[in-house]
């Protein structure tokens, strides 16, 4: 059997909330290589950001990108009252085969998120 092993482009990034992004700085990212992995776009999910969340999720229906996060809250408050996910994934032509799994366990008001990923022979 004969496999052909393709290189994932792996990306992390992070944008502070005061700035904003257009379609054209996503371009850059995704269009860098035909099979990408981006990790650490602050999500739209949180209030503040929801007019670039807005934007992310109309460029991942223009571009055939997914969107994945886990089913967890990545980040809660001082008060511990509003947790948000603020940590999401974006692909494009990359299979996922295994969950999202956030760790709950560090003293942090963030905590971290485990990608596991791999790839389907086609």
């Amino acid at each position: 059997m004969i496999y052909h092993l393709r290189k994932i482009k792996i990306v992390t990034v992070y944008n502070s909330p005061a700035n904003n992004f257009t379609y054209k700085d996503l371009d850059k990212l995704f269009n860098a290589r035909n099979f990408i992995l981006i990790l650490g776009i602050r999500s739209g999910i949180v209030t503040e950001t929801i007019r670039r969340g807005h934007t992310l999720y109309k460029y991942c229906i223009k571009s055939n990108c997914s969107i994945i996060f886990p089913n967890k809250p990545t980040h809660y408050l001082i008060n511990k009252m509003i947790p948000a996910t603020i940590d999401v994934g974006f692909i494009k032509n990359v299979t996922l085969l295994a969950d999202l799994m956030v760790l709950q366990e560090l003293n942090s008001d963030h905590y971290p998120v485990f990608f596991t990923i791999g790839t389907t022979n086609i």
